[in-house]
């Protein structure tokens, strides 16, 4: 019996992180370096989070009590970086290209280093 509340106590637990995942507490980063932030970031939120060899340079950013996909976005677009979609990983870098299907012109667009 003993063993049955204790795997609820765990599914509990267990479901509760996934929601939570989805929220970010309030933090403060002060000058550190922005590959550092995303992995705190990928941390918090369980997802994976991919910097390339673009991304560098050091950060000051406060995060609201906010959805993580928010959070993400506004930090990223401060910095000059730009995020896309790689499966259930997120690739960041500052520099972004699409094709346009029916002209067949590349977009390329790369952001400032502050």
């Amino acid at each position: 019996m003993k063993h049955k509340y204790g795997f609820l106590i765990l599914l509990a637990l267990a479901v509760s992180q996934g929601v939570y995942a989805q929220r970010m507490k309030s933090m403060d980063f002060r000058n550190q370096q922005i590959t550092d932030i995303l992995m705190a970031l990928a941390e918090i939120s369980g997802t994976s989070i991919i910097a390339d060899e673009t991304v560098e340079g050091a950060a000051s950013f406060h995060f609201t009590d906010s959805d993580f996909e928010d959070s993400l976005a506004v930090f990223l677009s401060s910095y000059n970086l730009f995020a896309a979609r790689d499966g259930t990983a997120i690739r960041v870098s500052r520099i972004q290209s699409s094709m346009s299907g029916e002209t067949g012109l590349v977009t390329l667009r790369a952001g400032r280093g502050r």
